[in-house]
């Protein structure tokens, strides 16, 4: 870690400007992450710029520099300059760039350093200069706290970048109830919360601040809901005319697919949507199941061990039915991680 890190502080040490990216349908780690390293970067006297490749959920916005971050979906020329002024790019909370989307072939173009920082499993080494993986941490926002203090100016962090970091982590480990199970991730909060900030606040900002739409879908998409207790599994779809239908906004449908997961004898969940005309799959897992591995073989995706998303090129209803027709080859291994939790 030692020579990554003096390779870092040499790349900062060179670079003017930076452009910041994360994937798409961006949550509170890839937004928080972004928000503080942008944030960190102006401490080192280097401009930087977030490029999205489209909005984040309402609920995310109150974060302060929430407002200077770009969206690719909606100006797919600006960011071709910035990336011609820019020195670095950073890439946040994705294995590989073509997370981002349709950003990714804009982003290919990029001639400067490129530096990853992330801690899903199976980062893509080749299209980076410079790689900060983790999997054993809790989320990005927690090592990009770590490579903050490994380079000596986690000092200089404000209480907005502190605030930033607690979502990410707060997010990506449901609330302290998944994904946290190290000593280490607690002692980070506990300097997040030393610096100013107000977990209860944070959390009453992001998951008690819903608008009326994102409820009532919540409770159509439960009615839909179909389980099938042979394999341990349900999973939810909705389309493009339901959504519309429910008012539905960037972000509506995040955490839908925990609420199929949290039925007793349930290992595995999907969640179906459509998104910019591509069908989008998230799948949740309890035990020893591995949707990393499920959505990498079948659905063209992959994450982390017990929470993962992918795709299908087809309608919704190809895309359920495909699922369906897969669960069979795991019946056993389904059946033996139930048996296990039990």
């Amino acid at each position: 870690m030692n020579s990554e890190i003096q390779q870092l502080k040499s790349f900062l040490q060179e670079a003017g400007s930076a452009v910041i990216v994360s994937h798409e349908n961006p949550d509170g780690d890839a937004i928080g992450s972004a928000i503080a390293l942008a944030r960190m970067l102006k401490e080192l006297n280097i401009e930087s710029k977030v490029w999205l490749p489209g909005r984040f959920p309402a609920y995310y916005r109150w974060m302060s520099g929430s407002d200077d971050i770009s969206y690719y979906s909606e100006n797919k020329n600006d960011i071709v300059d910035h990336l011609k002024n820019a020195d670095l790019l950073f890439a946040l909370d994705l294995s590989s760039v073509s997370r981002t989307g349709k950003m990714s072939e804009t982003l290919s173009h990029f001639q400067g350093k490129r530096v990853l920082i992330d801690h899903h499993i199976n980062p893509s080494y080749d299209e980076f200069d410079l790689v900060f993986s983790d999997i054993t941490v809790s989320s990005t926002c927690e090592l990009l706290f770590h490579l903050l203090d490994l380079l000596g100016i986690l000092p200089k962090m404000t209480k907005e970048v502190a605030e930033a970091l607690y979502v990410g982590i707060m997010t990506d480990t449901g609330s302290f109830s998944f994904n946290c199970n190290s000593p280490v991730t607690y002692e980070v909060v506990a300097h997040l919360v030393k610096t100013g900030v107000s977990p209860d606040r944070i959390h009453k900002m992001v998951y008690d601040n819903n608008h009326e739409n994102r409820i009532r879908l919540l409770g159509y998409a439960l009615q839909k809901m179909k389980v099938l207790p042979q394999h341990h599994t349900a999973y939810i779809s909705l389309d493009k005319a339901e959504l519309k239908k429910a008012g539905s906004q960037p972000g509506d449908t995040e955490g839908i697919v925990n609420f199929a997961l949290s039925i007793k004898n349930i290992v595995l969940a999907a969640f179906f949507s459509v998104r910019e005309g591509e069908i989008k799959v998230s799948f949740r897992s309890k035990g020893n199941f591995s949707v990393n591995d499920f959505a990498r073989k079948h659905f063209n995706g992959g994450g982390h061990y017990n929470a993962a998303g992918g795709s299908f090129s087809g309608t919704i209803e190809e895309a359920v039915k495909r699922f369906e027709s897969i669960l069979p080859e795991y019946v056993h291994e389904l059946a033996a991680c139930n048996e296990q939790l039990s």
